[in-house]
């Protein structure tokens, strides 16, 4: 059915937007205006490193939590098993510490660490309301972060760990090196996932500075250097081993290594790009290469106005052309129009009934002798219904009996079988007409493989995202991915099959929009350029037809003023009469016949849609180099709560 069709194409993908847009808004503005929500984030983490004489290093994190939202009273993270002496501190108040966790109570300035799953596990205690930001210091020492060996001393130490699963903003390190060590001795190194820098300080070349934006969760950040073998005065650990040349070659390789895949990285990408540009390319190559696939004919007349009936076709079917462009007419539209024009010709007459109520509009088959009437298939179906399953014998019908029975769920088998035969009947009358293209508008097949290609791109761009393939993989997923996304939806847009009219259809489009302007302007033209007053009913059914009704009506009543002479009108123009014995004017009456019908038109439309709409399935639901990571302790991102 062709509300069917209209529901699925037009209604449905629209009400399906808007229920998104509307729970997606619903979420954000019920997230906004709940004050209990938590939200934070955790902006920076600072690590300030002292390696002292023994090689142990003495480390103070300090942690910027964004409270955003919410009421919050307790912050954790894990940190590496060796760590020692942890406290935790906030603006130099020290919390004190607990022999296990206090999940219950919670007593704000308290901690705890707890070792737990090979590790420790910190929690500490506070209160807070949203909006604002807090730093908290935690203090610990991680013993042998720096080695010494027979020719060097290697300090190498981890600051986060690969445990880590929150989303930071900026991770920084300071480190102090021992007395012995300084720029001018001491090679530096840092390791991690992303873009991170290290150097050594300008204004002091016995610090290093290491930092990282938004580094990906589960990587770790770490240092490593190489000491002068005399930098550490007391060192714990001692190794009877020479591991300079080892470890040098170790970090350079793994620089090289870094190098490449950068390298890598910058070649994948832009052969991604490339080939994601030269597929938008052959898109739009394509689209002018067939732009006459995707192009309406031209009207070979266009006149600004038109005085009279362009061709003799049911309104209906004028609707239908006037319509094409825009918003598809409803079957109950056309109903509506087909009954107005089966009045018109005098098939359905407007008749008062002797003994009944006044104002009632009532309708009944003009009499025939052979009782056979000179209609067209499309109209059987909707008289049938009108004087057959309404009417049940009785020679007419009351607009009340006709608005009584369209809304009546009962009777939808008829309503549905009127509506169905009018469909169909309709379908063929139109494609009789042949106003619609058939074959210009078929897009070859070879115009959709830039379409095919971008969903492969996208897949395999997806694949490489997620596959683990490494930096430069990852980076040309990204843009194959974006890109291919791109391309398919521009070739969605640009090269789909366009609905359009064949040259006939286009040229009495042309003429049926000239005579809409007509009707819309025809007061202000001269009395000699205006149709002959009986000529208007006609018009008026067409005018009703393309939605102008209502507006010629009243530019009638204002050219025309015997049609306000009921006198005239009985022995002149019957049809105007006849609207007349509706409402106080011709206007009044025909606009009330127009609206009873439609209203009468669109009640059985529902009736049928909703039953349609019962029918559905209801859905379902179901529950850096090879040394890479081996530096000493390391804490992940934690949380809050």
């Amino acid at each position: 059915m062709t509300t069917i069709r209209y529901f699925t194409r037009r209604v449905l993908p629209i009400a399906l937007i808007v229920l998104v847009l509307g729970l997606f808004g619903f979420n954000l503005i019920s997230t906004w205006l709940d004050g209990s929500r938590q939200a934070y984030s955790i902006d920076q983490i600072d690590y300030l490193v002292q390696i002292q004489e023994d090689g142990s290093a003495k480390v103070r994190e300090t942690r910027t939590f964004n409270f955003k939202s919410g009421a919050f009273t307790f912050a954790w993270f894990d940190l590496a098993a060796e760590a020692e002496d942890i406290v935790v501190l906030e603006n130099q108040r020290p919390y004190t510490r607990l022999d296990s966790f206090s999940q219950s109570d919670r007593p704000e300035g308290h901690y705890a660490a707890v070792r737990q799953d090979g590790g420790w596990r910190v929690e500490w205690y506070y209160r807070t309301n949203s909006p604002e930001e807090r730093n908290f210091q935690i203090e610990y020492t991680v013993p042998d972060a720096a080695i010494a060996y027979d020719d060097c001393v290697v300090y190498f130490q981890k600051y986060l760990s690969e445990s880590n699963t929150t989303k930071l903003g900026l991770v920084t390190a300071t480190i102090h090196l021992p007395q012995g060590a300084d720029a001018g001795n001491t090679l530096i190194w840092g390791h991690g996932a992303g873009h991170g820098t290290i150097y050594f300080s300008e204004s002091d070349p016995n610090l290093v500075e290491l930092s990282i934006k938004k580094p990906p969760v589960n990587q770790y950040v770490e240092a490593r250097f190489l000491m002068p073998r005399d930098s550490l005065s007391d060192p714990a650990m001692v190794v009877d081993r020479s591991v300079y040349d080892e470890v040098l070659a170790e970090e350079t390789a793994a620089a090289e290594a870094a190098q490449r895949e950068l390298l890598y990285t910058r070649i994948f990408s832009v052969a991604a790009v490339v080939a994601m540009l030269g597929l938008l390319v052959w898109t739009i190559w394509m689209r002018r290469r067939y732009s006459s696939v995707f192009t309406r004919f031209e009207a070979r007349e266009k006149p600004i106005y038109y005085r009279e009936i362009p061709s003799p076709v049911p309104p209906l079917i004028a609707s239908k052309l006037f319509n094409f462009y825009g918003q598809s007419p409803k079957s109950s539209e056309l109903i509506s129009t087909t009954i107005l024009d089966l009045i018109y010709r005098g098939v359905i007459q407007v008749v008062p009934q002797a003994g009944q109520r006044d104002n009632e509009v009532w309708l009944q088959l003009a009499p025939s002798s052979d009782g056979n009437y000179d209609v067209l298939g499309v109209e059987r179906p909707v008289l049938d219904f009108l004087f057959s399953d309404i009417a049940q014998g009785q020679p007419a019908i009351s607009m009340s009996q006709l608005k009584k029975y369209t809304k009546k769920q009962r009777n939808r088998l008829s309503i549905e079988s009127m509506i169905n035969r009018f469909e169909a009947e309709e379908q063929r009358l139109w494609s009789a007409y042949g106003y619609e293209e058939k074959t210009k508008n078929q897009v070859p097949g070879k115009v959709f493989i830039p379409r095919i290609i971008g969903i492969v791109a996208a897949g395999a761009g997806f694949f490489l995202m997620s596959g683990g393939w490494g930096a430069a993989a990852g980076a040309a997923g990204v843009f194959l991915l974006i890109g291919g996304v791109i391309n398919f939806v521009v070739n969605l847009i640009l090269c789909h099959k366009r609905k359009m009219l064949s040259q006939k259809g286009e040229d009495q489009l042309a003429l049926w929009q000239a005579l809409a302007r007509f009707f819309e302007e025809f007061s202000t033209f001269d009395e000699k350029e205006l149709p002959e007053i009986g000529f208007w009913g006609k018009l008026l059914v067409y005018a009703g037809a393309l939605g102008l009704a209502d507006k010629v009506m009243k530019q009638l009543q204002m050219r025309y003023p015997e049609l306000s002479d009921p006198n005239y009108l009985y022995y002149n123009y019957a049809y105007f009469y006849s609207m007349r014995q509706l409402g106080p004017d011709v206007g009044s009456g025909f606009s009330s016949l127009q609206k009873n019908i439609q209203s009468s038109m669109q009640s059985a439309q529902t009736v049928v849609a909703r039953h349609q709409a019962s029918q559905g399935g209801g859905g379902g639901f179901s529950s850096g180099g090879s040394s890479g990571g081996g530096g000493a302790g390391g804490s992940s991102g934690g949380g809050a709560g």
